[in-house]
């Protein structure tokens, strides 16, 4: 038998395509969404509207990002500078395009 062929018969075998994949999947850990109280409610109401009295539309925010494949999601700060405030659909709109759900929200500030 050629060395070629010797070789070959001892190549890996993947019984299970995807299987590998499936497990990453299920092993990665996503974060639940805390329900906010009623003080912290009111508290980020504030925070809100004090940004807006500023006219500033550059802030910090830290947000809610749900995962598109499993249930639960994970939690994201960053700074983003926000186009209009939906008050009656009860959303944030970015100014790339992006439309933050004010439920979603955990905590907003100037930059």
């Amino acid at each position: 038998m050629s060395m070629e062929a010797r070789a070959s018969q001892f190549a890996p075998f993947a019984a299970l395509t995807g299987h590998d994949v499936a497990i990453r999947e299920t092993a990665r850990l996503t974060d639940a969404r805390i329900e906010k109280s009623e003080d912290e409610l009111l508290l980020l109401s504030q925070k809100f509207n004090a940004v807006l009295e500023t006219g500033k539309k550059r802030v910090n925010i830290s947000y809610f990002r749900p995962d598109g494949r499993k249930d639960g999601g994970a939690y994201v700060s960053e700074q983003l500078e926000f186009r209009r405030f939906a008050e009656a659909m009860r959303q944030l709109n970015n100014s790339d395009g992006r439309i933050l759900p004010l439920d979603d929200i955990e905590d907003i500030s100037l930059v």
